[in-house]
């Protein structure tokens, strides 16, 4: 066991500093692994506040480290340990705040794609489901789902009328949640042609280029969507065959 005295105030700021930025490391494996995989962390922007958040929080805790620590005094022990939970429940916070936000489907809708997040999914919404698979939001990665309307015209006028009125938008009403393939004609019929993505993308043509090709060169047949999401929309590249999901792209889908 590591006896205080034994090392002096700049030792005491370094080691803090390491086992801070290993509990930031274990925090940002689940941030960007888990709730925001991929390119949703951007297509969300919390990886600004992500590193925000990990910034105050290793700087904080080492400086009052630094400032406090004196072997004379009796109390160190005691302080150091307030220290330490004070940073740690700053850190539980802020991950706690990305979690009820985070993404939880990614839901077909109307000839796109559109990012559901936990905080918009409020509970009298999931009251109202019958499926068993959506009467919950997912707690870790998000799920890929379609929306299916009710064949009532009548009921879909009154749909629109809500979301348009300042409603939930039918993407974020789990009761017409229906799996992913179980709109794959609606799916492919939207597809639009990749070469439209090199209109879009001036300034990022090598990117673009690089996504074009790479599909090409596994001969495989494919179009884009678009992905709405809270900070920006990105791509969904969609196999023209079989309608599955193969990968969200950060390029410009749009004008």
């Amino acid at each position: 066991m590591l006896h205080l005295s034994a090392i002096n105030r700049f030792q005491a700021f370094g080691l803090h500093i390491a086992i801070s930025m290993a509990i930031g490391c274990l925090g940002a494996v689940v941030v960007f692994l888990v709730w925001y995989p991929g390119v949703l962390a951007y297509a969300s922007n919390v990886t600004t506040i992500f590193l925000m958040l990990l910034g105050i929080d290793i700087t904080l805790g080492p400086v009052i480290t630094l400032i406090i620590y004196d072997t004379k005094k009796k109390e160190l022990r005691r302080d150091l340990l307030l220290v330490s939970l004070l940073q740690f429940s700053a850190l539980c916070y802020g991950l706690h705040t990305m979690f009820v936000a985070r993404p939880v489907y990614i839901v077909y809708n109307a000839g796109q794609f559109d990012v559901a997040y936990a905080n918009d999914i409020t509970q009298r919404n999931l009251d109202k489901v019958t499926n068993v698979a959506f009467k919950k939001n997912p707690v870790f990665s998000p799920e890929l789902v379609s929306v299916q309307l009710p064949d009532d015209p009548a009921v879909i006028a009154q749909i629109i009328k809500n979301s348009i009125t300042g409603g939930p938008d039918p993407y974020y009403q789990p009761e017409y949640y229906v799996p992913y393939l179980q709109q794959r004609k609606a799916i492919l019929e939207a597809l639009k042609p990749m070469s439209k993505l090199t209109e879009y993308n001036a300034n990022n043509l090598v990117s673009v280029n690089r996504l074009i090709e790479k599909y090409r060169s596994l001969n495989q047949d494919v179009g884009y969507l678009v992905v709405k999401a809270r900070a920006h929309n990105v791509t969904a590249i969609v196999d023209r065959q079989s309608a599955n999901l193969l990968e969200i792209s950060a390029v410009n889908p749009l004008p």
